[in-house]
């Protein structure tokens, strides 16, 4: 076994007691409706700091933040989405679905994505609600 020389140190027992603290603060904030703070709490599950890593729960407050009008919160959404992460089914047009929603609330990741989403092969499409993803034929594909 190797040497830790953190292990036992009363300033790391100090400092993961006071995570502990503002962890479980920022969920008591994110559940009596802050938006921010949902979107922070979603992150912190997504990347299991503080908290056990749980893409479910960090996608369950996300959703409350994007309800809100938050938009890097949909955008977070259209990633898993795309990636098919956290139970999402992967889908490029549900994907799109949400970055388009969090590119209107200003969010630029989600307009980068879409740009991308848009480069030659794929187009997407909106009629009413329902998105679409065409794929344009190239010249091999006849």
């Amino acid at each position: 076994m190797a040497f830790d020389p953190y292990v036992g140190d009363p300033s790391v027992k100090a400092a993961n007691a006071a995570e502990k603290r503002r962890v479980k603060y920022l969920i008591k904030k994110a559940d009596s409706g802050d938006m921010a703070s949902q979107f922070l709490v979603g992150n912190r599950y997504k990347q299991g700091e503080g908290v056990n890593q749980d893409e479910t729960e960090a996608i369950r407050y996300w959703r409350m933040a994007s309800i809100q009008g938050h938009g890097p919160a949909e955008c977070m959404l259209g990633k898993f989405a795309n990636r098919g992460w956290g139970g999402f089914e992967q889908s490029q047009a549900k994907a799109g679905e949400h970055y388009e929603v969090a590119a209107e609330r200003g969010d630029e990741d989600a307009m980068d994505a879409l740009a991308k989403f848009k480069k030659p092969g794929y187009l997407f499409t909106y009629t009413r609600d329902v998105p679409k993803v065409n794929r344009k034929k190239k010249a091999h594909d006849s």
